[in-house]
């Protein structure tokens, strides 16, 4: 049995006012009237929603195609830089193919110097560290060829740049070459 929150008189359920104090028993969970919900609060969240998703799925698409368009022109801009490029007559002073023959030539010598300590240093399986130096060869290798490359079509300062990018590397390469026939050896 419940009692009255106002004045303590017990107050049975289903009961709107204490009948010694005639408050209203309005606290109470059981005696509350339940406000109709508004179904048009939930319609224009409905409605507010699909508007909402409506925008998403139109302004997404158009953003792609503006993205797509101006990849477009980037693609097609960069496609006529390369045929001006390409027009373009170069201002290139010709290479002096002795000075390109010369580190070619230092190159080969390297390369030929690395290939004999290799064949009578290295077994049948190379150690850890004998790969790693050797790994290390062949990629410095490549980068100097490519950058003899280069040097055919570079301007004059650039190209003794290259060429003296080429010596300090054919400098490491002899070191590797060094440290491959003093590497500990698998036998």
């Amino acid at each position: 049995m419940h009692k009255c929150p106002y004045c303590g008189e017990p107050v049975e359920s289903g009961q709107e006012r204490c009948f010694a104090c005639g408050r209203r028993l309005t606290g109470r969970r059981g005696n509350r009237r339940k406000k109709p919900v508004n179904p048009l609060i939930f319609v224009a969240a409905g409605i507010a929603l699909i508007v909402a998703v409506i925008g998403i799925i139109i302004a997404v698409p158009k953003q792609s195609r503006t993205r797509k368009v101006k990849k477009e022109k980037a693609k097609i801009e960069r496609v006529r830089d390369s045929v001006r490029r390409a027009n373009r007559k170069p201002h290139i002073a010709n290479v002096s193919d002795k000075e390109i023959e010369r580190l070619k030539g230092g190159l080969g010598t390297v390369e030929f110097r690395f290939n004999r300590v290799y064949e009578q240093t290295v077994g049948k399986k190379p150690t850890g560290e004998q790969q790693k130096i050797t790994n290390q060869f062949r990629s410095q290798m490549s980068r100097l060829k490519s950058m003899i490359a280069q040097m055919a079509t570079a301007p004059k300062p650039k190209r003794s740049q290259i060429a003296d990018s080429v010596r300090v590397g054919q400098r490491q390469l002899r070191t590797l070459v060094s440290k491959l026939a003093r590497a500990p050896k698998n036998r």
